[in-house]
């Protein structure tokens, strides 16, 4: 098995064309029959395209090329975190990748606080639970790949969202933020080809595609 610290794979390109606007990230046993599948609808019939991952997250250990290749072609990612969001290493490793995206070429994301607050994502964790799947780990890496994940949950919890329980119901909040979704998505401005601007436009780009095994 790979090792958890070897270094994280970047590919360049000079244009990002996107397939999807929106990726959803979000962990499957909190979420996936109720408030994700009704977000996931309530863009679709807006018209906005949408990846949600259709898989078992927990069914391997690494994040599939496609997946990430996903993410990286969003205009906007939202972040659904759940109680036991951190308790899966798919949905940490997702996540760094997408906080990757966003420092690299200025991707949108959104965070979405279901039945969590900002502060208790923030607050520093425990992976003991993670790491007990991969015992071969060094020290060393299990510090190393700690100090990313918890980065990327710090960094994403600091963003402006929504939080559940702000809104009398999940029906209110999907609407809320499927309303807010197509209005960025809108403002957003492209250039005759359909790249997304941003201001690294003028550099080459970089995102994230491959995370450490």
């Amino acid at each position: 098995m790979p090792s958890m610290s070897r270094p994280l794979t970047l590919v360049q390109e000079k244009k990002l064309t996107t397939s999807h606007e929106v990726f959803i990230s979000f962990r499957e046993e909190d979420t996936r029959q109720g408030f994700v599948s009704h977000l996931h609808s309530a863009l679709r019939r807006k018209g906005i395209k949408t990846y949600m991952d259709d898989h078992d997250l927990e069914r391997g250990n690494e994040i599939s090329s496609t997946l990430l290749q996903a993410i990286k072609q969003s205009k906007i990612s939202l972040i659904v975190f759940s109680e036991n969001f951190a308790s899966s290493r798919w949905t940490l490793d997702e996540l760094v990748t997408i906080m990757s995206c966003k420092r690299t070429w200025g991707q949108l994301v959104l965070p979405i606080f279901y039945r969590i607050s900002p502060s208790e994502v923030k607050k520093k964790r425990s992976y003991s639970a993670v790491f007990k799947k991969h015992q071969n780990l060094s020290r060393s890496s299990m510090k190393e790949t700690e100090q990313r994940w918890t980065t990327a949950m710090a960094e994403a919890a600091d963003l402006a969202g929504w939080e559940s329980s702000t809104y009398r119901t999940e029906s209110e909040l999907v609407d809320v933020i499927a309303m807010e979704v197509m209005r960025k998505l809108k403002s957003m401005s492209h250039d005759k080809s359909g790249v997304l601007s941003s201001p690294e436009n003028s550099s080459p780009m970089k995102c994230l595609l491959l995370l450490h095994g």
